[in-house]
């Protein structure tokens, strides 16, 4: 009888998030490389106890399943920087990681704030999660402010901070707006981050992919809808700032 196949290894590295801010775009790309496996679901197993119960590290490791012994493999999965109640249920994923694979190398990727917000109400009525309807403003004490965590999933500071606390400088925090500017540059970072060759470029890696920016009819905030929500942000954009060294002014600014 033949030898059973050997179990894919423990990844090497997971994008955490954070959602609406082009994890799928690092993902897709990432597994292009000659070097790097990364299964195309979303496996949701570090923030969900009983599934890591039901599954365990075994199974865990099944769901890479494609591998076909590349050096480096990784996930990405957004719900990583899920929260409810800040801490207790957002350091459970830090922590769960942490003790099972202490060297794994962390990717966060990061927008502004307020358009990551906007982004998430298109991304929910095209889904149907939100009604096409639905005023956030109107509806300010509605249940699904709080059971889509629109607003907790803009506050990366505080939603980083468990992973920074264990991971340190293994944590890579990629802002959006780089991406923008100069994406083959922002994806030779990342290859250096997680231990790959940087002289593989995808040819098409600036190509924007899986916006929803023009896919559903939703009316855009008003300036004062959005320096609303952005002044409930300030407070976690400078713990984000303090985290990653990074003059983040102009996300503070109100918009006239």
């Amino acid at each position: 009888m033949p030898a059973p196949s050997p179990l894919p290894p423990m990844p090497t590295f997971v994008i955490i998030g954070a959602q609406r801010c082009a994890t799928r775009w690092l993902k897709v790309n990432l597994n292009k490389h000659p070097d790097i496996y990364v299964p195309p679901a979303e496996l949701d197993f570090w923030n969900d106890p009983a599934k890591r119960a039901r599954l365990t590290m075994n199974g865990y490791r099944r769901r890479f399943d494609g591998w076909d012994e590349e050096p480096i493999t990784g996930e990405a999965s957004p719900s990583y920087l899920f929260y409810d109640t800040f801490p207790f249920e957002l350091a459970e994923p830090a922590k769960a990681m942490w003790k099972q694979v202490p060297d794994l190398r962390l990717i966060a990727l990061v927008r502004d704030p307020v358009d990551r917000f906007e982004s998430a109400i298109r991304h929910y009525v095209k889904n149907k999660s939100l009604p096409r309807d639905f005023d956030v403003f109107a509806d300010w004490n509605d249940a699904s402010l709080t059971d889509l965590r629109l607003i907790q999933q803009s506050q990366y500071g505080e939603t980083l901070e468990p992973y920074h606390l264990r991971f340190g400088d293994q944590l890579e925090v990629v802002f959006v707006e780089d991406i923008v500017d100069d994406a083959a540059s922002v994806y030779r970072h990342v290859l250096r981050h997680v231990g790959a060759s940087d002289d593989v470029v995808p040819p098409d890696v600036d190509r924007v992919l899986f916006s929803t920016a023009n896919s559903v009819a939703v009316p855009r905030l008003t300036a004062d809808q959005r320096n609303l929500i952005r002044s409930i942000m300030i407070p976690s954009i400078e713990k984000l700032e303090k985290l990653t060294g990074r003059d983040l002014e102009h996300w503070k600014s109100p918009e006239s």
